[in-house]
């Protein structure tokens, strides 16, 4: 029993002493699913949601999940630790945003942009979320690199598609100034 009561007494006594020594290290800890799902990091440029009332209760209910959706995106794109998909995570943000922009200035063009928010929005968070969940794994077999792979190349693609799903916004306007300056240099 004396050895037990030495011992417990040497014990808390490095306690004691370790936790005054490295008092200000960092510790690095695993997280689970569950913890990224309940509590998301805040991207370092954490941006507000303008709010929008554009009188279209259609259009403001559109808008409202667009931004929703976005936030999930800027959430996913800053855990990551692959250059290349924050950077395509960077160029959605952006892109996107102008939409929603737009969209808020123009409510009437609402129905322009639905296919491309029910299908390519939650593909694309989809997509990031399968590649943030194999990334983290300790092991990577040859099928998680493959996939992590694939999904590299794609978001290219993709950030290509939310760019020019902006710019065909932009096509009637683009029309309409060109026919502008027409008429004015006739």
């Amino acid at each position: 029993m004396g050895d037990l009561i030495r011992f417990a007494i040497v014990l808390a006594i490095t306690f004691g002493i370790s936790t005054k020594l490295f008092k200000d290290q960092i510790r690095y800890v695993l997280i689970e699913d569950e913890v990224i799902k309940t509590e998301p990091t805040k991207p370092k440029e954490e941006q507000k949601k303008p709010v929008s009332r554009t009188g279209d209760p259609e259009a403001d209910a559109l808008i409202d999940e667009g931004y929703e959706m976005l936030e999930k995106i800027r959430v996913l794109g800053a855990a990551n630790r692959d250059e290349s998909i924050r950077e395509c995570v960077a160029r959605m943000d952006k892109a996107f945003s102008g939409i929603l922009e737009y969209i808020v200035a123009h409510p009437k063009k609402v129905n322009e942009v639905r296919r491309f928010m029910n299908y390519y929005l939650p593909t694309s968070i989809k997509l990031l979320e399968s590649y943030s969940r194999m990334d983290r794994q300790a092991v990577k077999g040859e099928n998680i690199n493959s996939t992590m792979q694939d999904i590299d190349r794609f978001m290219y693609t993709v950030a290509d598609a939310f760019e020019r799903q902006l710019d065909s916004l932009f096509g009637d306007e683009a029309m309409d100034i060109s026919a502008d300056i027409s008429v004015f240099e006739t």
